[in-house]
């Protein structure tokens, strides 16, 4: 311990990777020193394969830490039943300072999941990594969907076997968090088409969510892409595609053509901005002086938006634009 030296005073960052050799005592004494700490902001523990008495007292003595701020227990692989998540749920549980957990790989199932989410709800983690777990559903249960930290904008469950039955709870997550969740990662899930459409229905009305990896799901067939697209370009009408998803730019694999339209939703601007200039790109801009559509897709709109709409055009496209696509308006 006296070894330890850190070149930032004020922010201590220590890593104990691949540390398998210390005894339950030897973890207690890191434990008492790393929460005596008061610059240690980050703690790396990865394939250190604690056991349940091992993980315990470290956490004892972690609990007196006010400083700590990103905690790694990744890879080690005996911690995610209901003992080891129980005893990380005690440091979690009302903690106020910690905001990064990483727990992937863990062997994470269902018992240990039930332990840590009501303690995950209760502390200010804001980027949570639980990926590949093993099991989450028990008897037809899961606490997945009631994941709702107050806080929570990043959420990574890659190499998870969420199928259909996890992406419903990983829509209640969705939804519970609809106002702080920006990034979720879900590459290789084992989803498909109707996991997709799950997904999106959650996001309807969504505009925080910008990042939904998607790679390596290889069941999900052009239908889900398809559905995708929809929900960020819904070019049925005027009024569908304003009110599209004005946020999502990045769901991972770009491979399919159509999925080029979550490049509209790039750069600065408000959603209100983003969804006029989709709606001029599709409907109204066009060669100079003509429109690439006629007026007609507007008969239909509530008469109350056509002076907005109207402005929108004169301004967006220039007053050129507004005088002929008016002269050209073919009315019924």
């Amino acid at each position: 311990l006296r070894t330890f030296k850190h070149d930032n005073p004020s922010e201590c960052q220590i890593c104990l990777a691949d540390y398998d050799e210390f005894s339950t005592p030897a973890w207690a004494r890191f434990g008492v020193f790393f929460g005596n700490n008061i610059n240690l902001v980050s703690l790396d523990l990865t394939w250190c394969w604690f056991s349940a008495e091992d993980l315990r007292v470290l956490m004892d003595g972690l609990k007196r830490s006010n400083s700590l701020r990103k905690l790694c227990l990744a890879q080690n692989g005996s911690i995610g039943g209901a003992e080891g998540m129980a005893t990380v749920a005690s440091y979690v549980d009302g903690n106020n300072q910690l905001e990064r957990l990483v727990l992937t790989d863990t062997g994470l199932k269902e018992e240990g999941l039930s332990e840590l989410v009501p303690a995950l709800n209760r502390s200010s983690v804001q980027h949570l990594y639980l990926g590949n777990i093993v099991h989450f559903i028990r008897d037809g249960n899961s606490s997945l969907g009631q994941l709702n930290p107050p806080q929570l904008s990043l959420l990574l469950l890659d190499k998870s076997n969420l199928a259909r039955e996890g992406c419903l709870e990983v829509a209640k997550v969705l939804k519970n968090r609809k106002q702080t969740l920006k990034k979720l990662y879900l590459e290789s899930c084992e989803i498909d088409d109707e996991g997709i459409m799950m997904l999106m229905e959650a996001i309807d009305g969504n505009d925080v969510l910008h990042t939904l990896i998607l790679d390596d799901n290889t069941d999900i067939t052009s239908v889900g892409w398809d559905r995708i697209v929809d929900e960020v370009f819904d070019a049925t009408s005027i009024e569908s595609l304003f009110l599209s998803n004005h946020t999502l730019v990045d769901v991972g694999w770009r491979d399919y053509y159509p999925l080029s339209v979550l490049d509209s939703n790039r750069g600065d601007g408000t959603i209100t901005e983003k969804g006029r200039h989709k709606v001029f790109g599709r409907h109204f801009w066009g060669e100079l002086e003509y429109a690439h559509y006629n007026l007609g897709l507007i008969i239909d709109l509530d008469v109350r938006l056509m002076p907005m709409v109207l402005e929108w055009i004169g301004r967006e496209c220039g007053y050129y634009k507004l005088f002929y696509t008016l002269r050209n308006w073919n009315l019924p």
